[in-house]
């Protein structure tokens, strides 16, 4: 069994090792970037933290009101009928600054989690397609090996028909090529 496993073991590894050169891999990891929800959630989410550093850094806006007296009240300058009155918030010293490097450090950590992201899904699409070559490869060595069992089988019956070998030689022939058939139906579903 062991002797089964070791080359195809080797030639997944070698599949594995022709990563950076396999165009057609790198289609694919392309592909699922364009593709996935996921990443675009997350670098709309980068997008947003970004456009907010500047945004917090700014003087709050200022407030202007205007009163129209239906009565007007009588003052020392005279009777009032309008007042126009403009506020203007004035945060503490550093404290804009501070807001704004709060922001770019938020900013920093999205852009490092939609990193993250793009890498795990990098990674699932290189597993999902090694499995699949690894899957493939198995199964054109069992077609391999039932072709082999199959004539050796043939081998067999003629020994048993002229006489000169055992029965149970061809049935254990057959039982062999029922179970390397058996995986090769399990390996296509």
């Amino acid at each position: 069994m062991f002797v089964r496993i070791l080359p195809l073991w080797l030639s997944a590894v070698s599949l594995w090792a022709q990563s950076p050169h396999d165009a057609r891999l790198q289609s694919y990891i392309d592909e699922a970037l364009e593709r996935n929800p996921r990443i675009h959630a997350s670098l709309a989410r980068y997008r947003a933290a970004q456009q907010k550093a500047p945004q917090v850094a700014g003087l709050p806006d200022p407030m202007v009101s205007l009163t129209n007296y239906v009565r007007s009240p009588e003052t020392r300058v005279g009777p009032q009928t309008l007042m126009l009155q403009v506020q203007q918030r004035l945060p503490w010293f550093g404290k804009l600054s501070d807001r704004e490097q709060a922001a770019a450090k938020r900013a920093a950590a999205l852009r490092a989690l939609h990193e993250a992201e793009q890498d795990e899904l990098r990674r699932k699409v290189k597993a999902a397609y090694y499995e699949l070559a690894y899957v493939d490869r198995v199964a054109a060595i069992l077609r391999e090996e039932t072709g082999l069992l199959e004539r050796f089988e043939t081998l067999a019956r003629a020994r048993y028909g002229q006489g000169l070998g055992p029965q149970t030689a061809v049935i254990k022939l057959q039982a062999e090529i029922t179970r390397v058939q058996s995986r090769l139906e399990e390996l296509r579903r």
